[in-house]
C-alpha cells in the first residue's frame, strides 16, 4: 500500500518539476542572402541594356536592400547605376532593376554589388556587348535642334531634396520608356526607373529616388529613352527643394473644414436659444 502511495506523489510532482523547466533556444543573427535570378541581355543593338535581379534575403533580421551595379568598358569605370531601395524580411525576396545606356559600341562588364543592413559585398559579375549605331538623334549637337515632332512624348519635370518627379506625355502608343540617370554628382545614389506601356495623349509619372552626400542645388541629366530604343531624348533638371506654400488642395480643405466648424458652431447657438 505503502508504495502505491509513493508512486502515485510521484506521478503528480512530474508535471509540475517539468513545468518550472524553461527551453531557451538561441538563433545566431546573420545578414546573408542569394540572388534567385538574373536575367540580361547578353548583346544589346541600338537600344538600353536592363538587368533584372530577384534577391533573397536569407539573413535572420529585417533589411533594407539596394543594388548596385559598375559598368566597365575595358578597364575604365563609365557608368553606375543604382535600383530602388526595398525592405526585406527574413526569408523574403524582390525583384531589382538597374538600366544602362551606352554611348558607344563595345564589350562591357557589369559587377553587381548588393548593399544590405549596410554592409556591402560584391555578389558576381557579367559581361554583354553593345553595338550603339549613331542615329540622328545621337549626332544632334544641340538638343534644341530635333522638332517637337521628332520625339513622341513631352517630358516635364519636378524635383524635391529625395526625389524627381517625371511626368511624361505620349503623342502616340508607346511600349515602354527606360529613364536612366546619365549625369549626376559623385558620390549620389541615384535611381533609374521604368514607364510601362503609354497610349496616345495618356500622361504617366515615375518618382526617381536619389541620395545626396551633402544636398546642393545640382543640374542633372536624364537619359530617357524608348525600350526599343527607336527614340531617345536628353532631360537637364536643376535639382531644387519644394517651395514651401500651400496649393489649391490644402486650401480647399482648409476652406472645408473651417465652414464644418462655423456651421458647428451655428447649430450649438441655436439650440441654446
Amino acid at each position: 500500500m505503502m508504495r502505491k502511495v509513493i508512486i502515485l506523489w510521484v506521478m503528480l510532482l512530474t508535471p509540475i518539476a517539468f513545468a518550472n523547466i524553461l527551453v531557451e533556444v538561441n538563433i545566431p543573427q546573420s545578414i546573408n542572402g542569394n540572388i534567385a535570378y538574373l536575367n540580361f541581355s547578353e548583346e544589346i543593338n541600338d537600344k538600353p541594356q536592363k538587368f533584372l535581379l530577384d534577391w533573397e534575403n536569407q539573413g535572420s533580421i529585417s533589411c533594407r536592400v539596394r543594388v548596385r551595379i559598375d559598368f566597365y568598358n575595358g578597364t575604365s569605370l563609365v557608368y553606375t547605376g543604382w535600383s530602388k531601395e526595398v525592405p526585406l524580411e527574413p526569408g523574403d525576396h524582390s525583384d531589382f532593376e538597374v538600366y544602362f545606356y551606352p554611348k558607344n559600341s563595345g564589350n562591357f562588364t557589369a559587377e553587381i554589388f548588393i548593399y544590405q543592413c549596410n554592409e556591402i559585398w560584391k555578389a558576381t559579375n557579367v559581361t554583354f556587348t553593345a553595338s550603339m549605331p549613331q542615329n540622328i538623334i545621337k549626332n544632334a549637337t544641340n538638343i534644341s535642334q530635333l522638332t517637337s515632332k521628332t520625339i513622341p512624348f513631352d517630358v516635364r519635370a519636378e524635383s524635391t531634396e529625395s526625389h524627381v518627379e517625371i511626368k511624361i506625355k505620349a503623342k502616340e502608343d508607346i511600349n515602354g520608356i527606360i529613364i536612366v540617370p546619365e549625369r549626376y554628382p559623385l558620390g549620389w545614389i541615384f535611381e533609374g526607373g521604368q514607364v510601362n506601356t503609354i497610349k496616345e495623349n495618356e500622361e504617366k509619372t515615375i518618382s526617381l529616388g536619389y541620395v545626396p552626400s551633402i544636398w546642393k542645388p545640382e543640374e542633372i541629366e536624364l537619359n530617357i529613352v524608348t525600350l526599343d530604343g527607336r527614340y531617345h531624348k536628353v532631360e537637364r533638371i536643376r535639382l531644387e527643394k519644394r517651395k514651401k506654400g500651400y496649393n489649391l488642395e490644402h486650401i480647399l480643405l482648409a476652406s472645408s473644414s473651417m465652414g464644418v466648424i462655423i456651421l458647428t458652431i451655428l447649430l450649438l447657438r441655436e439650440k441654446r436659444k
